[in-house]
């Protein structure tokens, strides 16, 4: 039987077309072994603004607790090795 725990991130979200900054998405991770798989996500629209707000950082650090995992914030390289 695999292990399995959570973790979260945030990601910035651009327009497809101009490639401009949208906002952050708050992804929630399931991880099994060395499989990751996003189970829920919620956007943040911010427009150009380049700090991710807030909002944004409060809820992931609320959903790392809830989970009681780790909190990568916007940076997943740890997570994927």
């Amino acid at each position: 039987m695999t292990d399995t725990h959570y973790a979260v991130s945030i990601r910035r979200i651009y327009d497809a077309h101009t490639y401009m900054l949208e906002g952050y998405r708050l992804i929630l991770w399931e991880v099994r072994g060395k499989a990751r798989i996003a189970v829920a996500a919620r956007d943040y629209l911010t427009g150009m603004l380049n700090p991710i707000p807030q909002q944004t950082l409060d809820d992931a650090d609320a959903l790392a607790r809830i989970f009681k995992c780790k909190n990568y914030r916007n940076n997943e390289t740890e997570m994927w090795e």
